[in-house]
């Protein structure tokens, strides 16, 4: 009877190499692994079918919200012990503490000082995880790699302070505990697989009666374990087998290539930067193959790693750009690949359904970003619509929706799909809801609804229940506005509502869904907002001004199409009553209305005329500016009238006032496009004969000494 322990490192390529040649020549006829009993069930469903990156997922079911994960990579040394297991049909077991003996105390692995950086310092290495990466995960030859692992921690763990805090105790002592147990169930060559650090505390088991003690009383609670699609992003996380690694595609590289890795990832880095458009030839991985070779022999290092493989790449590939590295790096170092595990994993009903409509649908979850372009008159495309919005009201985001530029009709919609692991905790989450993903988002947005919620969350929750065409949800929602409507004495709320609203209202038509309630709710909201913002904006502060600026233009766009016409003319007249406010807020109003044709230009002139005439407080008349020349210069270059109006008032401030209130103007400048600022200063260089100031006439001579105030105004040179 024999126990044998091998030390690894979580997601070690070089660990899982070393682990699969000793236990080819163990030919052990048990094997026990680090990691979660409760999941013992599961380890069949690895043999069927199932494509790391993958992880186990445990939850209570009572609050799934809480759960742990374990991932596992094709590189990962735990999940090659599986597959040995698999493969030579000997029984494997996770021997770890159970989860639920400390679910409220964390995942495991948490390790105060890193051991191993001692033995790195003494050996000329910066930290322990350079050290182990050359010695252990980039070794050729294994050898007796994991007796030598043994000797050192066991030498480390007698030297050094014990810094072993009671969670990490009890699961040495209930690895022991396993071991005895399959000690006495008669088998003969076990196999234990564990982190390098527990290795030296199972091989010294001393007596069964002091382990016993310290797993004697743990609480436990009640978990459920299953299998769920992994990223090899999400293996940079410090969750579960612990150890979060910067560069899995590396080493799945090192894994998969475990002869020539060097040229072989340079050709797969090439192949990124060809389809990038970038000129690379066999000469330039000639020449990157021989640099990283020689900067890996200059720094004593038997092949070259991923340091010296990407000075080599940025010397010769990139020209010494640094920008091609980060997508080799996304693309390659950390690669996007999403796993899969099979149909026999256990699943809720509602998982189930997700992935049925997935396969009907013909919605394959990925780990990349992808566009869907959808034609909402296709009656499949409708269906892909109405999926991801139901999803978004689970809380389980998907797709996320962009406006689509290039299209003027309404019937297309623009989405971005990723995938995240996570997602699946978002759906354990939502099963009590209902079994299937439209039943569950209605009876969840009906429950929502009868939550007190501020308004804006309703109506931006009434958009995706409209979209995703629930009825009973969407009638629940309507009734929540509405009494949130009534009960609204502060405007704030409404003006974010409406846009929404309005929106929403837009989508129903394309729809052709029953509006029921959403028509008169929309038209009772904007009537409230137009009889109360001329007294709502009375002696607002300047960044309340500018909130307001932000919520009328939203509203403004959310009207525009929108009937009847009646609604257009309730806003307009709120606007003009609004006009009469000073600062940024008057100015802008005064600058929609003329936009909209409801002031004349003559209008416009005379307000701009009065606001900075003579009697003007200067502060006042520049805020107001700000406001009037909000985000484009068109007024200006199209209406030459007002720039010679606003040329005449700048140049009769005092030079101190100048000083003063050149920040002012110049931001209202800074938010022109550059092509309008050129065009502006081209118009004040042709400005060669006199301009009207108090009755004076400039001289071409005179006025190009302003230019040097023109250049501050602007931002920018003008041309000669």
């Amino acid at each position: 009877m024999s126990v044998h322990c091998f030390g690894i490192r979580h997601h070690g390529p070089g660990s899982a190499r070393s682990l699969r040649k000793a236990l080819a020549h163990l030919q052990p006829d048990l094997l026990l692994i680090e990691g979660p009993p409760e999941a013992d069930g599961l380890i069949d469903l690895t043999a069927r079918g199932m494509v790391p990156p993958v992880a186990l997922l445990l939850y209570d079911p009572a609050h799934p919200a809480q759960a742990v994960y374990y991932p596992f990579a094709r590189f990962s040394p735990e999940w090659q012990a599986l597959q040995y297991a698999h493969e030579q049909q000997i029984p494997a077991r996770f021997c770890d503490l159970p989860q639920a003996h400390y679910w409220q105390e964390g995942p495991p692995f948490s390790q105060g000082m890193d051991p191993i950086s001692l033995i790195a310092q003494a050996a000329g290495y910066p930290d322990g995880e350079s050290w182990w990466e050359e010695t252990v995960e980039q070794r050729q030859e294994p050898g007796e790699i994991f007796e030598a692992l043994a000797e050192l921690i066991q030498a480390l763990r007698a030297e050094i302070p014990d810094q072993e805090n009671p969670l990490e105790a009890r699961r040495e002592a209930q690895m022991r505990q396993s071991i005895r147990k399959a000690e006495k169930e008669g088998f003969t060559r076990i196999a234990v697989v564990c982190g390098a650090w527990h290795v030296p505390a199972l091989l010294q088991r001393g007596p069964a009666k002091s382990d016993q003690a310290l797993l004697k009383g743990l609480p436990k609670h009640k978990l459920m374990a299953t299998w769920i699609p992994w990223t090899h992003s999400r293996l940079c996380w410090q969750s579960g087998y612990g150890a979060g690694i910067e560069s899995p595609g590396w080493y799945d590289h090192l894994w998969s290539e475990p002869d020539q890795w060097t040229i072989r990832w340079l050709v797969k880095v090439a192949q990124v930067l060809r389809r990038k458009g970038q000129d690379v030839s066999s000469a330039h991985l000639i020449e990157a193959t021989r640099l990283a070779e020689t900067l890996a022999s200059l720094r004593d290092k038997p092949l070259p790693g991923l340091e010296e493989l990407n000075e080599a790449i940025q010397a010769v590939m990139t020209q010494g750009r640094e920008t091609p590295l980060l997508l080799i790096h996304n693309e390659l170092v950390v690669d996007q690949r999403l796993g899969q595990v099979p149909p026999e994993t256990p699943m809720l009903p509602l998982e189930q359904d997700l992935l049925q409509m997935q396969k009907k649908l013909r919605l394959k979850p990925e780990a990349e970003q992808r566009l869907l372009e959808l034609d909402l008159r296709k009656p499949q495309d409708q269906e892909k619509s109405r999926l991801l919005y139901a999803l978004n009201l689970l809380n389980l985001p998907w797709g996320h929706k962009h406006s689509v530029q290039q299209k003027g009709s309404t019937f297309h919609e623009n989405w971005t799909l990723q995938w995240q692991p996570e997602f699946q905790l978002a759906l354990i989450e939502a099963a009590p809801w209902g079994n299937t993903v439209f039943v569950a988002a209605e009876a969840f947005t009906i429950a929502e609804a009868s939550k007190a919620q501020t308004l804006p969350e309703l109506t931006l929750r009434l958009a995706d229940t409209l979209l995703a065409e629930l009825p009973s949800a969407l009638s629940a929602l309507l009734s929540a506005i509405q009494a949130q409507t009534t009960a609204c004495t502060d405007l704030n709320p409404l003006l974010s509502a409406f846009p929404e609203l309005a929106k929403t209202l837009r989508y129903g038509n394309v729809r052709q869904t029953d509006w029921g309630l959403l028509f008169p709710l929309v038209e009772g909201i904007l009537i409230k907002i137009c009889a109360g913002l001329p007294a709502f904006a009375q002696g607002q502060a300047e960044e309340s001004q500018r909130e307001m600026i932000n919520q009328i233009s939203a509203v403004d766009r959310a009207l525009q199409g929108l009937e009847p016409s009646d609604w257009q003319n309730l806003w307009r007249e709120s606007l003009e009553k609004l006009s009469s406010q000073p600062e940024l807020l008057g100015g802008y109003v005064h600058k929609l209305c003329f936009e909209s044709g409801h002031f004349s230009l003559e209008r416009l002139e005379e307000s701009l005329s009065q606001t900075l005439s003579l009697g003007k407080d200067p502060a006042q008349a520049s805020l107001w500016l700000e406001g009037f020349l909000q985000g484009s210069g068109l007024l200006l270059l199209h209406h030459p009238s007002l720039l010679q109006t606003l040329d005449g008032w700048i140049l009769t401030l005092q030079e101190a006032q100048f000083i003063q209130f050149l920040p002012l103007l110049r931001r209202s400048f800074s938010q022109f496009q550059r092509s309008e600022r050129e065009q502006l200063a081209r118009q004040i260089k042709s400005q060669t004969g006199g301009l009207p100031i108090q009755n004076k006439q400039y001289e071409p001579s005179e006025i190009e000494a302003f230019f040097p105030i023109y250049r501050q105004l602007l931002g920018m040179e003008i041309p000669v």
